[in-house]
């Protein structure tokens, strides 16, 4: 019985929110180099040098040091890392079809000297296709938003 009553409480307070609990999606790190917050003003702010606090936002914007608190911000957007995997991936899987293409036109060719070694035509045309697209995705940074949500 009194195993039953503790699920019960337990279960009660894991489903129901303390009005002290506040939820925020914030960013995994303390610290951004740039940043972009939007206030629920709808105004857009370039942040430099942004740190996140207890319950406010520290930032640089235009020359001045801005101390914004969480209740007046809608989202944090942030960068976080590149696409170089993904441009990995396509370069390499684009590659592959013309490489394939090329494979089936000299292995239909009697005449065509290079019919036996397709394998490393194949594999540096990937491999190419890769490299290519990975310093493609080097240039395109991720974005991340992080909308907070403060509940009271």
């Amino acid at each position: 019985m009194r195993c039953l009553l503790f699920l019960f409480v337990l279960s009660f307070f894991s489903i129901t929110k303390l009005p002290a609990q506040a939820s925020l999606n914030l960013p995994p790190l303390d610290s951004y180099s740039k940043a972009k917050i939007g206030l629920k003003n709808f105004a857009q702010l370039k942040a430099t040098d942004l740190r996140i606090g207890q319950d406010s936002l520290i930032f640089h914007s235009g020359g001045i040091i801005h101390v914004v608190p969480f209740t007046e911000v809608n989202y944090i957007r942030v960068k976080e890392g590149n696409k170089a995997a993904m441009g990995g991936l396509m370069g390499a899987g684009v590659m592959l079809l013309v490489s394939g293409n090329a494979v089936m036109q000299t292995r239909s060719d009697p005449f065509n000297p290079f019919q036996e070694s397709t394998a490393g035509m194949v594999t540096l045309f990937a491999l190419s296709g890769a490299g290519i697209g990975a310093l493609t995705g080097l240039t395109f940074p991720k974005e991340y938003s992080y909308y907070l949500h403060v509940h009271k």
